[in-house]
């Protein structure tokens, strides 16, 4: 997808999703390896340029170039997050569709499992994804029975897609359920999903392995030094690089806080001009995603060392 088709499907976006008031042009449009990120506001605010004719409330949003698919974010969530929660699921969606049709929409699910051939797998890919009850399903998995579900959530289904197509136990079938307020707000937009506590606590239980197979010192809980000593692949590299937040020990300029805070982008700049490119500081889980993408399609050579909680 070059720029041209993806100003495209956003003017086209907007005068479906949203009234006359609302520009059908972008005000930005950035480019990744595998995305482009946009925001919209109001014609009179994109015409005076004056913040107080300016719409608030909503953040990036961002398009899948191989599916063609936007997904709209809120302001409330910090855009490195939601970049990486759409990168997250633009590379599961990339394994499941290689099998399964699902959208890249919340909504609710039934789904049926059946044809179970490894007990053993569908015991724990079931357990995984948050719609495991105890032992209520356990003999029928035993016995090879079709187990019925009438309400899954979206990232419970595409997880349990996508360890069926990575590592295959059984055949899903599934269809989406629509209520009266899917009619009301036809924009869909995804959930926060971070955390272990959520639907996704098993693929990050995943990827974590994955990267501690590479990065045997990682742990999810530590804080890191990093040098990037070598780049293969500069579209990928600033892509997944977006999604972390590299931090320096200094002093906030607006708040006079001393700490570990964020790079300036004119400190991240010189930096990127070393050959080697050291950062100071970096919690664990702001990380994983990055090591993860980094064994699966490798972008550059990185090295972590954990810090003493003396220097934190």
């Amino acid at each position: 997808m070059n720029e041209t088709k993806a100003r495209e499907l956003i003017n086209k976006y907007v005068l479906e999703n949203f009234d006359d008031r609302w520009h059908p042009d972008p005000m930005y449009l950035e480019e990744y390896a595998d995305v482009f990120e946009f925001g919209i506001n109001s014609k009179e605010y994109l015409a005076t340029g004056d913040l107080n004719k300016s719409f608030v409330g909503l953040g990036s949003a961002y398009i899948s170039k191989k599916f063609g698919e936007i997904v709209q974010n809120g302001t409330a969530v910090s855009p490195h997050y939601c970049l990486q929660y759409f990168l997250l699921t633009e590379y599961r969606l990339n394994i499941v569709r290689t099998k399964y049709e699902i959208e890249r929409a919340d909504y609710y699910y039934e789904l049926a499992i059946k044809d179970i051939t490894d007990v053993e797998k569908a015991t724990k890919y079931i357990e995984g994804i948050w719609i495991y009850e105890g032992d209520k399903y356990r003999k029928k998995i035993c016995d090879g029975r079709i187990l019925e579900f009438s309400r899954v959530d979206y990232f419970s289904l595409l997880n349990l897609l996508y360890f069926n197509v990575i590592d295959p136990f059984c055949e899903c079938l599934y269809r989406k359920l629509i209520s009266k307020d899917d009619l009301s707000y036809p924009l869909r937009s995804f959930k926060s999903q971070g955390t272990f506590e959520s639907s996704d606590r098993l693929f990050y239980r995943h990827i974590f392995e994955r990267v501690n197979h590479v990065y045997p010192i990682f742990e999810i809980n530590k804080n890191y030094s990093a040098c990037i000593s070598e780049i293969f692949d500069d579209n990928k590299f600033n892509q997944y690089f977006s999604t972390v937040r590299f931090k320096h020990y200094g002093e906030d300029e607006q708040t006079g806080w001393l700490g570990y805070t964020n790079y300036s982008y004119d400190e991240l700049a010189l930096i990127m001009q070393n050959q080697k490119k050291t950062f100071d500081f970096v919690e664990g889980y702001e990380l994983l995603f990055f090591l993860f993408m980094n064994t699966i399609e490798p972008f550059c050579e990185i090295s972590i060392e954990i810090m003493p909680d003396t220097q934190i």
